[in-house]
Protein backbone atom coordinates (compact mmCIF):
# COMPACT_ATOMS: atom_id res chain seq x y z
CA UNK A 1 0.00 0.00 0.00
CA UNK A 2 1.50 3.40 -1.02
CA UNK A 3 -0.78 5.19 0.98
CA UNK A 4 -4.42 4.86 2.24
CA UNK A 5 -6.58 7.89 2.07
CA UNK A 6 -9.94 8.29 2.62
CA UNK A 7 -10.30 11.32 -0.37
CA UNK A 8 -11.49 10.25 -3.74
CA UNK A 9 -8.50 8.99 -6.08
CA UNK A 10 -9.02 9.28 -9.91
CA UNK A 11 -6.56 8.83 -12.71
CA UNK A 12 -3.75 7.00 -11.47
CA UNK A 13 -1.10 6.14 -13.43
CA UNK A 14 1.82 3.67 -13.34
CA UNK A 15 5.49 3.72 -14.90
CA UNK A 16 8.46 1.88 -14.72
CA UNK A 17 11.96 1.87 -16.43
CA UNK A 18 14.30 -0.21 -17.23
CA UNK A 19 16.19 -0.62 -14.00
CA UNK A 20 13.64 -1.25 -11.48
CA UNK A 21 12.36 2.66 -10.68
CA UNK A 22 8.85 3.64 -11.05
CA UNK A 23 6.05 6.23 -10.45
CA UNK A 24 2.72 6.55 -9.72
CA UNK A 25 0.80 9.84 -9.66
CA UNK A 26 -2.78 10.51 -9.45
CA UNK A 27 -5.40 13.40 -8.94
CA UNK A 28 -6.89 13.14 -5.48
CA UNK A 29 -10.05 14.85 -3.67
CA UNK A 30 -9.15 17.42 -1.54
CA UNK A 31 -10.29 18.20 2.07
CA UNK A 32 -12.02 20.07 3.67
CA UNK A 33 -15.11 19.93 1.35
CA UNK A 34 -13.33 17.87 -1.18
CA UNK A 35 -14.17 20.49 -4.31
CA UNK A 36 -11.03 20.05 -6.00
CA UNK A 37 -8.60 17.38 -7.25
CA UNK A 38 -4.90 18.18 -6.36
CA UNK A 39 -2.31 16.07 -8.06
CA UNK A 40 -0.05 13.90 -5.57
CA UNK A 41 3.25 11.04 -6.90
CA UNK A 42 4.89 8.17 -4.83
CA UNK A 43 8.32 7.10 -5.99
CA UNK A 44 10.39 4.07 -5.60
CA UNK A 45 13.98 3.09 -6.75
CA UNK A 46 15.03 -0.80 -7.54
CA UNK A 47 16.61 -0.04 -4.12
CA UNK A 48 13.68 1.25 -1.85
CA UNK A 49 10.03 1.30 -1.09
CA UNK A 50 7.37 3.78 -2.36
CA UNK A 51 8.52 6.90 -1.17
CA UNK A 52 5.90 8.60 1.63
CA UNK A 53 2.89 10.30 -1.27
CA UNK A 54 3.94 13.88 -1.60
CA UNK A 55 1.56 16.75 -3.17
CA UNK A 56 3.09 17.77 -6.97
CA UNK A 57 0.47 20.68 -7.41
CA UNK A 58 -2.35 22.00 -5.36
CA UNK A 59 -3.96 25.52 -6.82
CA UNK A 60 -7.79 25.27 -5.85
CA UNK A 61 -8.57 23.89 -9.63
CA UNK A 62 -8.42 20.21 -10.55
CA UNK A 63 -6.21 18.42 -11.83
CA UNK A 64 -7.11 16.46 -15.26
CA UNK A 65 -6.17 14.62 -17.99
CA UNK A 66 -2.85 13.21 -16.30
CA UNK A 67 0.01 11.68 -18.35
CA UNK A 68 2.92 10.04 -17.42
CA UNK A 69 6.10 8.45 -19.09
CA UNK A 70 9.68 7.18 -18.73
CA UNK A 71 12.10 7.38 -21.68
CA UNK A 72 15.22 5.42 -21.85
CA UNK A 73 17.68 7.07 -19.80
CA UNK A 74 15.12 6.57 -16.90
CA UNK A 75 13.60 10.35 -17.07
CA UNK A 76 10.15 10.39 -16.08
CA UNK A 77 8.03 13.12 -17.33
CA UNK A 78 4.24 14.00 -15.78
CA UNK A 79 1.90 16.25 -18.00
CA UNK A 80 -1.37 17.39 -16.74
CA UNK A 81 -4.08 19.92 -17.25
CA UNK A 82 -4.63 22.61 -14.52
CA UNK A 83 -7.57 24.60 -15.29
CA UNK A 84 -6.90 26.59 -18.45
CA UNK A 85 -3.36 25.28 -18.61
CA UNK A 86 -1.29 22.59 -19.59
CA UNK A 87 1.54 21.86 -17.00
CA UNK A 88 4.94 19.31 -17.38
CA UNK A 89 7.25 18.28 -14.33
CA UNK A 90 10.01 16.10 -15.09
CA UNK A 91 11.42 13.68 -12.27
CA UNK A 92 15.42 11.98 -11.67
CA UNK A 93 15.54 10.96 -8.12
CA UNK A 94 13.59 14.49 -7.66
CA UNK A 95 11.12 16.67 -8.98
CA UNK A 96 11.64 19.95 -11.37
CA UNK A 97 9.44 22.67 -10.91
CA UNK A 98 5.56 22.47 -12.62
CA UNK A 99 6.69 24.35 -15.55
CA UNK A 100 4.17 25.27 -17.97
CA UNK A 101 3.50 23.69 -21.15
CA UNK A 102 0.87 25.38 -22.97
CA UNK A 103 -2.05 27.78 -22.11
CA UNK A 104 -5.22 26.68 -23.53
CA UNK A 105 -8.55 28.01 -23.79
CA UNK A 106 -10.58 25.06 -23.32
CA UNK A 107 -9.37 21.42 -23.69
CA UNK A 108 -11.63 18.23 -22.66
CA UNK A 109 -9.10 15.80 -24.00
CA UNK A 110 -4.75 15.70 -23.70
CA UNK A 111 -2.84 12.87 -25.34
CA UNK A 112 1.36 12.08 -24.54
CA UNK A 113 3.31 9.47 -26.04
CA UNK A 114 6.88 9.46 -25.08
CA UNK A 115 9.82 7.80 -26.59
CA UNK A 116 13.03 6.13 -25.27
CA UNK A 117 15.32 8.63 -26.92
CA UNK A 118 13.45 10.95 -24.59
CA UNK A 119 11.55 12.80 -27.23
CA UNK A 120 7.87 13.68 -26.43
CA UNK A 121 4.47 14.53 -28.21
CA UNK A 122 1.50 16.22 -26.18
CA UNK A 123 -1.91 16.55 -28.48
CA UNK A 124 -4.89 18.24 -27.45
CA UNK A 125 -8.22 20.04 -28.55
CA UNK A 126 -8.82 23.29 -27.94
CA UNK A 127 -11.81 25.53 -27.93
CA UNK A 128 -10.47 28.51 -30.41
CA UNK A 129 -13.60 31.09 -30.90
CA UNK A 130 -16.36 28.59 -30.80
CA UNK A 131 -13.90 26.03 -32.89
CA UNK A 132 -12.59 22.82 -31.79
CA UNK A 133 -8.73 23.34 -32.88
CA UNK A 134 -6.11 20.66 -32.52
CA UNK A 135 -3.11 21.17 -31.27
CA UNK A 136 0.37 19.37 -30.30
CA UNK A 137 3.63 20.20 -28.83
CA UNK A 138 7.09 18.04 -29.38
CA UNK A 139 9.81 17.75 -26.72
CA UNK A 140 13.46 17.36 -27.33
CA UNK A 141 15.40 16.72 -24.78
CA UNK A 142 18.40 19.15 -26.68
CA UNK A 143 15.74 21.98 -26.84
CA UNK A 144 12.65 21.86 -25.05
CA UNK A 145 8.98 22.14 -26.25
CA UNK A 146 8.38 23.49 -29.71
CA UNK A 147 5.35 25.61 -30.13
CA UNK A 148 3.15 25.03 -32.96
CA UNK A 149 0.33 26.71 -34.45
CA UNK A 150 -3.05 24.88 -34.54
CA UNK A 151 -3.39 21.72 -36.89
CA UNK A 152 -6.77 22.71 -37.64
CA UNK A 153 -7.67 26.39 -38.43
CA UNK A 154 -11.55 26.55 -40.35
CA UNK A 155 -14.99 26.97 -38.59
CA UNK A 156 -14.65 23.26 -38.02
CA UNK A 157 -14.91 21.71 -35.33
CA UNK A 158 -12.86 18.99 -33.75
CA UNK A 159 -14.97 16.19 -32.26
CA UNK A 160 -12.88 13.71 -30.78
CA UNK A 161 -9.70 13.84 -28.89
CA UNK A 162 -6.21 13.43 -30.49
CA UNK A 163 -4.22 9.95 -29.69
CA UNK A 164 -0.32 10.29 -30.42
CA UNK A 165 2.11 7.36 -31.03
CA UNK A 166 5.83 7.76 -31.27
CA UNK A 167 7.99 4.81 -32.70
Amino acid sequence: TIANYSAHVDQVKVMGDVNGNSVVAWSQREAPNFGYYSLWSSEKTSATDWSVPSLRENNLYDVKRISLGVDGTGIFTLIWQQPSTIYYARYTGSWTVSTVLAPVAITDSLSAAFSSNGEIVAAWTQADNGNGSLYASRFVPTSGWSTEPPFTTTANTVKHGPLVAVN
